[in-house]
């Protein structure tokens, strides 16, 4: 499969002949993994946020909900992401956003009961 970069969305993507289709070349490599094909509510997501980088060991599938909020598509007050840096969200990317408080207290050196 010959790979092109879209500059509109600044993926490396692919032509996939079976689905007819152009295919951002991370989420085929996800799918080759998984040896399906990803579910309607399911993302490849760059734990490094670098697009380029489409080492399997820096993409990880999530659900679109735990993408928005790597992403801090929330807005206002309602993002818990807004005042993360980059590093925190990749943190968190890597052990699970619904992990982020006892990451976060052992990262501190606390006792999470404290």
């Amino acid at each position: 499969m010959k790979s092109t970069f879209n500059k509109s969305n600044g993926y490396n993507v692919s032509f996939d002949r079976k689905r007819k289709m152009v295919i951002a070349n991370h989420q085929l490599i996800i799918e080759k993994k998984l040896g399906r094909k990803l579910h309607r509510n399911e993302l490849v997501h760059h734990i490094d946020e670098d697009k380029s980088n489409n080492k399997i060991c820096n993409l990880k599938l999530v659900n679109k909900s735990t993408h928005n909020k790597l992403h801090s598509v929330w807005k206002g007050n309602k993002n818990p992401s807004r005042r993360m840096s980059h590093s925190e969200r990749s943190a968190i990317s890597k052990i699970g956003w619904k992990h982020r408080k006892h990451h976060k207290h052992r990262e501190n050196g606390e006792n999470e009961n404290e």
